[in-house]
């Protein structure tokens, strides 16, 4: 699967709207849940609504995936799922906010985004780069 920074930016916005210090952000695999319900005759486990609005802009496969991504490159911590078909995310790193803060606001992230598409670099480490310096000349704009 193509790593789609529309879809790395939601997801870090969705775990830190949804975990606090006593609850971690869940993210229910619809497919997966799904295929363990039949298999056991079981009603699937219901979504939550937090969940509802990354199903509106990404298919569950890209979400799963975007969520292990986050992981796996330390932006997120994982929190153990006893259930087998979700994700659970404890908070993230210290990282994963350096790096949500340097794309939170659409203005900026809008000139990250056009600096990876001119360049043809759709990385991690180049959107990280981009953030940084498009931030940099914002402040030197601003400081005069």
């Amino acid at each position: 699967m193509r790593l789609n920074i529309d879809c790395v930016r939601d997801v870090m916005l969705w775990a830190e709207a949804n975990s606090d210090l006593r609850h971690p952000a869940i993210y229910i695999d619809t497919v997966l849940s799904k295929s363990l319900a039949e298999a056991y005759e079981e009603v699937p486990p219901p979504i939550p609504p937090p969940q509802f609005e990354l199903l509106t802009r990404y298919d569950n496969d890209e979400i799963v995936y975007h969520i292990k991504y986050c992981i796996r490159a330390g932006l997120l911590d994982e929190f153990a799922s006893p259930d087998g078909y979700s994700i659970g995310v404890s908070d993230l790193t210290p990282s994963g906010h350096a790096f949500l803060e340097s794309i939170r606001y659409p203005v900026v992230y809008e000139k990250v985004k056009k600096v990876l598409n001119m360049l043809g670099v759709k990385s991690l480490e180049a959107a990280m780069q981009a953030s940084s310096l498009v931030i940099t000349n914002l402040i030197k704009s601003a400081i005069g």
